[in-house]
């Protein structure tokens, strides 16, 4: 609930309207409680984006030194590559595993898979969203909880880039073979 305002331009020509949002007449949650509602839930968020950023770098990543591994074969300098590379596309799977399940491919399989920190701030963040109310103290408590395995798990995965895959690339470079490159995680815009 608030007074806000929209603003909609189009070529040279900018219109303003302001508006109020009114809480339900039939909801007893104030103000504050709905505050403290939406930023569970925008915290929640961050958390899923946050952990599906960090696997679209480590597929990169794998891809990439799936590829290189590769061609270090073709042109007969493989083998010590594949083997660090094999090392470390394991090590990234296993980060990846904490991240996302990626056995879980329909709604049914969180029956026989469980569901990785993905599934827990999405989970959290659509109990917390069921109800015009304040979050739960557990909620909270377990908002903690998960962003701190999400914290764990995401400064594991900046030492495997920063110490495994910075040896891949040396030895990649070492071999005459170019190295991988994680690209920088996606700007909101």
């Amino acid at each position: 609930p608030g007074r806000y305002a929209v603003r909609l331009k189009y070529g040279a020509e900018t219109l303003t309207q302001s508006f109020e949002v009114r809480a339900h007449p039939g909801v007893s949650a104030s103000a504050e409680d709905l505050r403290q509602q939406f930023e569970l839930v925008r915290q929640a968020a961050q958390g899923l984006t946050s952990a599906h950023e960090a696997v679209i770098q480590i597929r990169e990543a794998k891809s990439q030194i799936q590829e290189i591994s590769d061609r270090a074969e073709k042109l007969g300098k493989g083998k010590e590559i594949q083997a660090k590379g094999k090392a470390l596309v394991e090590k990234l799977t296993a980060i990846e595993k904490k991240l996302v399940n990626p056995d879980l491919k329909s709604s049914q399989d969180v029956l026989n898979f469980p569901p990785a920190l993905d599934h827990q701030f999405a989970g959290l963040a659509s109990v917390a969203s069921s109800a015009d109310a304040k979050p739960t103290d557990s909620s909270w408590t377990y908002l903690k909880q998960i962003q701190g395995q999400l914290d764990a798990t995401l400064a594991e995965l900046k030492t495997a880039f920063d110490q495994d895959l910075a040896e891949f690339n040396k030895l990649v470079r070492e071999k005459d073979v170019p190295p991988v490159v994680v690209p920088p995680p996606r700007k909101e815009s």
